[in-house]
């Protein structure tokens, strides 16, 4: 049996480092999400109400400082604001948020593999 050089070594071990790599950073959920947090108004007893391109999203008051929308899909680009409820009046929208999600490229290869022949 042969034994491989070094360098047949390094281009395999490289071959695979890139391969985790591509599979890591360019990994997409099939189910893209967006989890949103704020700090609490200093008021007492209010609840919040979220929205996205100036539209209500939640269905019921958000009772906690932290709600994800899991109604976001590739190729859009939202934007997030919060206000704070309280005997049915709300506050002023807090600071907007920008999130753009890249358009779902095709699925990625799997199984690369190499023969390397020094």
């Amino acid at each position: 049996m042969k034994r491989l050089s070094a360098s047949v070594w390094a281009v395999i071990i490289t071959v695979v480092l890139w391969v985790l790599f591509a599979a890591v950073v360019f990994a997409q959920s099939a189910t893209p999400s967006v989890a949103l947090g704020w700090t609490a108004s200093t008021t007492s007893g209010v609840t919040y109400n979220v929205y996205r391109n100036g539209v209500l999203l939640n269905t019921a008051p958000v009772s906690g400082t932290s709600f994800t929308d899991t109604t976001v899909t590739y190729g859009n680009t939202y934007v997030y604001t919060v206000r704070a409820v309280l005997s049915g009046n709300e506050s002023a929208s807090s600071n907007e948020i920008r999130v753009a999600f890249a358009p779902l490229g095709p699925a990625a290869p799997t199984n690369l593999g190499a023969n390397v022949t020094p």
